[in-house]
């Protein structure tokens, strides 16, 4: 009995310090914005990085202190918005990339939806769509990513991550059998944030396991919610892994989420959509 009191006491201990700690941080960040604001009344998220790196030199941007600082100057307006699309120029045209088949038929209807003034280029190479998508402007390739039965499919998944493209947006196909879901991806070489923004994803090779945690907590403070983590080793070293996290986003939080995004993995964003 007495052991079991002395840990309940030494638990309450140790929450106690660690408010006190969280207290501290969240100090030190409302006097860094206060100096910044007086300074600049907007920040653009590269500023606020270079901000944030200049007042914690040793600390890291993938952590959960560096989106506080985020959240507290977007709170405050004082951090830029996010460039959100709209729409997209009715007089430009877009084009479509796939491998025909029955069901990225289905897809490029839904996908029809995202992107209204599309033309349809069907192509029999899958990797030359991914290179042309990833290179050229107004240019989108669809690729089958996951099925309710396999999994991720792990072919198309190497395929996106070799040529960096993002996800705008994701559609379910039902297959011939009546209870398959094939999961299809509208891909384009550029981020794009949009109203209709739901999920977020970030690829990266963590440095320790530890970076992973903090990541995810880091998420979390943003009011970002864990959809999925995947990892894959990577292909030159098989002891090594790559990370993508999905996240759930609340439209309120898109834009500290994407500045958080642009600075702490500015190479690792690889996904803004909605499911359709």
């Amino acid at each position: 009995m007495i052991g079991r009191e002395t840990l309940q006491k030494n638990m309450a201990y140790a929450e106690n310090l660690w408010r006190k700690a969280d207290c501290i941080h969240l100090g030190q960040l409302e006097e860094v914005i206060r100096i910044a604001a007086n300074e600049k009344p907007l920040l653009s998220p590269t500023e606020a990085a270079s901000v944030y790196r200049t007042a914690f030199p040793n600390t890291s941007l993938i952590s959960e202190k560096f989106a506080a600082f985020l959240q507290l100057l977007w709170e405050r307006r004082l951090l830029q918005p996010a460039p959100l699309q709209n729409t997209h120029d009715a007089k430009e045209s877009y084009s479509f990339l796939y491998v025909p088949s029955s069901y990225t038929e289905l897809a490029c209807k839904r996908f029809a939806s995202v992107i209204p003034s599309l033309h349809l280029s069907p192509k029999t190479d899958f990797q030359k769509i991914c290179e042309t998508a990833s290179s050229e402007k107004n240019s989108f390739c669809i690729l089958p990513i996951s099925s309710s039965t396999e999994g991720e499919l792990p072919a198309f998944a190497r395929m996106i991550h070799e040529y960096q493209l993002k996800t705008r947006a994701v559609c379910d196909v039902i297959t011939s059998d009546g209870e398959t879901e094939l999961r299809f991806a509208l891909l384009t070489g550029q981020i794009c944030w949009t109203e209709l923004t739901t999920f977020a994803e970030i690829s990266f090779q963590p440095e320790s396991g530890k970076q992973i945690i903090d990541a995810l907590l880091a998420m979390q403070r943003l009011g970002a919610g864990l959809y999925r983590i995947n990892a894959r080793p990577m292909e030159y070293n098989m002891n090594k892994f790559y990370y993508k996290i999905t996240v759930n986003i609340a439209q309120e939080n898109i834009h500290s989420v994407a500045a958080f995004i642009e600075t702490a993995f500015p190479m690792g964003a690889c996904g803004a959509f909605h499911i359709i």
